[in-house]
This record gives structure tokens, sequence and C-alpha cells, in this order.
């Protein structure tokens, strides 16, 4: 099968164990093949069967990935790496329903319906309306041909100015005039602009972590923090 040009159940049946060919697909596929992701997807960039070739037919003599931001998602980089789901109904095996046996040979569908981007949208060119490329309050978007996403390019950050700062949500500009960095509520990051713990980063999650003289709790913080006592302060 060369990107569905040519369907295997054609020959090897329904369920490929056989067919008019008399030969099951399982007498020279490697044992676990039907399930195996990276059998089909590769496995040559990450054993998480990102694709590392065109997936194109028109390309194939191309060395490029289809989609070349593709070993980024699935690695751990500015997020843990995510899995299929993110982007893709993912499959139980080569048979599911949209998958490798479907009506659209040579096309890869993108579904976000059961990620953390439920409403986001792809055009081919890039994504639009993701959580994933927002800025925390609002969704964002990405186009392929543009530059790799970076801290200061989704949301303020500690070297930001006070333009940017606003377009963060309920105090954050309050706290960058007083001096808070980003590390004092954030275990994600340090004591400047880097990501240190990737792994709490976009992930559905508003991950705060404080020094223990401080509680967060329904938005509201309790305790005393940069020489300033709180009494349930809205966030």
């Amino acid at each position: 099968m060369t990107l569905q040009v040519l369907d295997c159940r054609e020959c090897h049946g329904a369920e490929l164990t056989g067919g008019t060919s008399l030969h099951s697909c399982d007498r020279c596929h490697q044992e676990g093949w039907r399930a195996n992701c990276t059998y089909c997807h590769g496995g040559e960039l990450t054993d998480r069967g990102a694709p590392p070739r065109q997936l194109d037919p028109d390309h194939l003599d191309e060395t490029t990935s289809s989609f070349p931001a593709h070993t980024a998602h699935v690695s751990l980089s500015s997020h843990r790496p995510y899995d299929c789901v993110q982007c893709h109904q993912k499959p139980r095996d080569v048979l599911s329903n949209a998958h490798a046996f479907d009506f659209s040979p040579g096309v890869a569908e993108v579904n976000f319906s059961g990620g953390l981007s439920a409403g986001a949208r792809w055009d081919g060119e890039g994504c639009s309306n993701t959580y994933c490329h927002g800025d925390g309050k609002e969704n964002g978007s990405q186009s392929l041909a543009g530059d790799p996403p970076f801290c200061g390019g989704c949301h303020a950050v500690a070297s930001s100015g006070l333009i940017e700062l606003l377009t963060m949500s309920g105090e954050h500009r309050e706290h960058w005039i007083h001096q808070v960095g980003c590390e004092d509520c954030h275990s994600t990051v340090g004591a400047g602009d880097e990501l240190i713990r990737p792994v709490d980063h976009v992930d559905g999650q508003v991950n705060i972590s404080m020094d223990s003289a401080i509680t967060y709790e329904n938005r509201r913080c309790t305790g005393s923090c940069h020489d300033e006592q709180h009494n349930q302060a809205p966030w």
C-alpha cells in the first residue's frame, strides 16, 4: 500500500487475514504490527510515531516531514510530549475507522476534539483558535511558515513592557510593578524568562507554586508576600 493508492483489503480481505491471496498480512509483518504506530509511522526521529517523511504523493522523494513541527509536538520541548489525541482521532489499530483505510488517501485528518484545544482549526498552513498557542487568557494561532513559538511570543514575560502585561489575567501587571517575578508564583520558570519545568507548561492547568508563607485558593491569596499582607486578596 502506497498512501492508500492500493487497498490491501482487496487482496488480503476485510480483516487482512487472507482474502483472495490466501495470505494473511500477519504472516510477513512482525508480531503486533497492527497496533504498533511506529511500524507505519516511522520511529526514526522519535519512538512516538511522528511521521519522519513526506506523506504528500507528489513529494515522496523529499526527506522533509509533511508537518515539520510534528516531532516537537510529541517530544519534551516547551511542554510535555503530547499524545496523538491532541490533534487526531487516535486509532486503536490499522483497521480503525478513518485511519489507514478511508476515503482520503494520503491525508492525515486533523481532529482537535479530544485534546486541550477542542475548538481549534487547521487549514493546511497553520492552526488557529488554539489554547496551546494562546496567551493563557485568549486562544492564539501558529503558522507553519512562522517562527517557532517562544515564551514572549505567546504571553508577556518578565522582560515585557507594561503594555504587554495588560494582556495578562488578573493582577499580573500589578505584581510586576512591585517586582514580583514569575518564579515567585510559578514553578515552571526560573529567575528570568527561561522555562525550567516544561512538563507543567501548556498542560491545561494553571500551576501555582508559592512560598509556604502564603496560600492560594479559589483565586484568592492569604498570607505575607513581597512585604505585603494578604487576607483573601482576589486575583
